[in-house]
């Protein structure tokens, strides 16, 4: 089978396995492992296993963020899925998110996008806990930057995001064709005493795209070690380092070096704060010509969660593959990326959930950063209300907005809403 076949067949074969999948990003830290629940307790083993299938309508002003865009109205149909263990050792789950959305003017057609993954996490002694991590997705025009693509239980407060770690590249976007993204991690955390532990991880990364931008297909390899120290009960403090190697489609590539002092502790009952601070050691090797560079890193978040509310915030800045930004991507290498994000969620009573999100992402090349040039930047919010109408039925209603800020003319901004019945199979959380 060619590749073009294969490429207009994943979102087929994504439907088809949706049932299968999770999504969930790799931790490049972990904490030291821990078999006991609340009060000492060993939990009990469970799992969960549901489907939602949400059916809707909706509109969108720009929906493939181009200068030129079009406006349509649309049809979407969706499935969320997730299956779920637990033991007194440990967790696995899988879910998926798939969707097909048809637009009925402008000549979009219809156009599919999911995000599938797994992951697992298990103690193998008292002093050492393992972890996997596997996702494989399928976007175009950074529509799933703008989907609620994990399940919320009506009724009951969703768990706060955890922000990403030093080394952990942010979602990338392709605004010019389709992008596929494959990323697969491990890692082990070990408990060396009673009050510290050290982590290591290795993982990849293989992206690849279709229309314009297929020639910036990608593979990232990286492999990351961490040490933390218990300073008092809710306190730790550490250091990790994390190497990475990226290559490019021709000769391209860079070495990227990311060491951080790391810091985590707990802020009041339910409210937990992360946070690193480091220097980028980037080597970058484009279009025949060498550099190297310095600049500083950080991640930090704080997150909170009450009995009918929770909201997190992070903020980040790396070195990673460059976001395929419209028609002005150039040579591909090591870029700069700043992001920020924030997210809510609160229950207005037993049936019904409010959520709302914001992110941006900043992207400059190394070579811009330096020169001081202009970058392009990436905004999407959106905001969603569902409640429950019968046993397993819902109605929703959600309303995003996404910009993109390039150099040059930018893209009109894309607004967009719809209205949605879901319903759903299996275990009712």
């Amino acid at each position: 089978m060619n590749r073009a076949v294969l490429l207009s067949r994943l979102p087929a074969f994504a439907l088809a396995a949706g049932y299968f999948a999770a999504a969930a990003p790799a931790a490049a830290q972990v904490a030291p492992p821990t078999t006991t629940g609340a009060g000492g307790e060993q939990p009990k083993a469970s799992s969960t296993t549901f489907a939602d299938v949400s059916a809707g309508v909706g509109y969108s002003s720009n929906p493939l963020l181009q200068l030129q865009g079009r406006s349509s109205a649309f049809a979407r149909l969706s499935l969320l899925a997730l299956h779920s263990w637990n033991s007194e050792r440990g967790s696995t789950s899988v879910s998926g998110y798939v969707e097909n959305t048809t637009y009925l003017r402008g000549g979009y057609g219809s156009k599919q996008i999911f995000s599938l993954s797994a992951r697992t996490r298990q103690a193998v002694s008292e002093k050492a806990t393992v972890f996997g991590d596997l996702s494989f997705s399928g976007d175009i025009a950074g529509q799933l930057s703008n989907r609620f693509v994990t399940p919320v239980p009506v009724g009951a407060p969703p768990p706060p995001d955890i922000n990403p770690l030093p080394g952990t590249n942010p979602e990338l976007f392709n605004f010019s064709g389709r992008q596929y993204r494959l990323t697969g991690t491990v890692g082990a955390s070990i408990a060396t005493s009673a009050r510290s532990s050290i982590s290591l991880s290795a993982g990849a990364t293989h992206g690849f795209f279709t229309g314009s931008n297929k020639a910036s297909d990608y593979s990232t390899y990286q492999g990351s070690f961490g040490y933390n120290h218990q300073l008092s009960e809710p306190t730790w403090i550490g250091a990790n380092v994390s190497v990475s190697r990226e290559d490019f489609a021709g000769s391209n590539y860079a070495n990227i070096v990311n060491t951080t002092a790391t810091m985590r502790t707990q802020l009041g009952e339910n409210i937990n704060a992360n946070g690193a601070i480091g220097i980028l050691a980037i080597y970058d090797h484009r279009a025949g010509v060498d550099s190297h560079s310095f600049s500083p890193s950080f991640t930090g978040s704080i997150c909170a969660s009450g009995e009918r509310s929770s909201w997190c915030a992070n903020v980040s800045r790396d070195a990673s593959v460059p976001l395929a930004f419209g028609q002005n991507q150039g040579s591909r290498g090591a870029s700069i990326n700043t992001n920020l994000g924030v997210n809510y969620s609160r229950n207005l009573g037993p049936e019904g959930t409010i959520r709302a999100s914001l992110t941006a992402t900043r992207v400059s090349t190394v070579e811009r950063v330096q020169n001081t040039r202009g970058t392009n930047t990436y905004v999407t919010g959106l905001v969603g209300y569902d409640r429950k109408v019968g046993t397993r039925l819902f109605a929703g209603v959600s309303a995003g907005a996404r910009k993109l800020y390039e150099i040059g003319p930018d893209p009109r901004m894309d607004f967009n809403g719809s209205v949605y019945l879901r319903y759903r199979l299996g275990d009712r959380l």
